[in-house]
């Protein structure tokens, strides 16, 4: 199984439209994401984000933080950006 180590994985996504901050949060919310960072930028008719999502504080013990399969968290990722492609 492919991890992602240290627990973070991130996307530069562009959209030739305006994309407001809460729709972004709101579809990652729908796949299941609790802890993420989103850096939104709109120039014009289009918006840029950097989207960071992390394993959940809660998750996180004396061990160490843990690592999250990779397969899925990409998979919820590309969930949340379709949702918000087909949006229109």
């Amino acid at each position: 199984m492919a991890n992602l180590l240290g627990g973070t994985a991130g996307v530069v996504v562009t959209w030739p439209k305006v994309v407001d901050y809460s729709r972004i949060e709101g579809a990652l919310q729908l796949v299941g994401f609790t802890d993420y960072q989103i850096d939104r930028n709109v120039i014009g008719d289009t918006t840029e984000a950097n989207i960071n999502v992390h394993v959940p504080m809660r998750l996180i013990t004396a061990e160490g933080v843990p690592d999250m399969d990779a397969v899925s968290v990409l998979r919820s990722l590309a969930d949340a950006i379709e949702d918000i492609d087909d949006a229109g």
